[in-house]
């Protein structure tokens, strides 16, 4: 039982930009987010965030989504983890995917980059500073040659990772420190936005 009651979706029509959003994204509206809806402005602020996440970007959308699916695994958060798998399957990452990926180490349905990205969420999400600097060097290595700009991918796959474990503060700390001022493979400072 909640400690706090959710709203009903009729009673809040002035949230339903975001009600919208994220009903099409997860296919249904959790009630912690109605519940969040008791204070308007931090709804927003959250759906906005959510969306800069899992919105277009340098990151593959069923990368993202596995990424997120590791994550909500690796950090013992089985709800997160049910609605990671859901929406995976819904934006079209295979069965075959979902069912072996905690074998992607050695599993052939994963390429070395999503291997790349897959480690870094299942390290960061189980102890955040258990990441290394061979996490973000494996990552650089593997997208040579391609258009990502230094960090910015690199930031997409911490930035997913970080939103599944949902823990606030900690979330910002870690994806600022990633985009500004984290060292890239070189060992200079990157400052740049993700």
């Amino acid at each position: 039982m909640a400690g706090i009651s959710p709203l009903r979706v009729e009673d809040i029509p002035e949230l339903e930009t975001e009600i919208h959003f994220i009903r099409d994204r997860l296919g249904f509206v959790p009630n912690s987010l109605l519940t969040l809806a008791r204070r308007p402005d931090i709804l927003q602020a959250f759906t906005h965030l959510l969306r800069a996440v899992v919105g277009p970007g340098k990151l593959r959308p069923d990368l993202k989504q596995l990424v997120a699916y590791i994550a909500s695994t690796a950090a013992g958060r089985r709800y997160c983890q049910a609605h990671t798998a859901s929406t995976a399957a819904r934006i079209g990452v295979s069965l075959a995917k979902l069912e072996n990926a905690w074998m992607f180490e050695a599993d052939g349905h994963f390429d070395e980059a999503e291997r790349a990205a897959l480690r870094l969420a299942r390290d960061a999400s189980v102890v955040p500073n258990a990441t290394t600097p061979s996490h973000f060097v494996e990552l650089r290595k593997l997208r040579r040659g391609s258009d990502h700009r230094n960090g910015r991918h690199d930031c997409a796959i911490w930035v997913a990772q970080s939103m599944e474990r949902h823990d606030g503060y900690g979330t910002g700390v870690r994806a600022y420190g990633i985009c500004f001022g984290a060292p890239d493979a070189r060992g200079l400072e990157s400052r740049e936005t993700c």
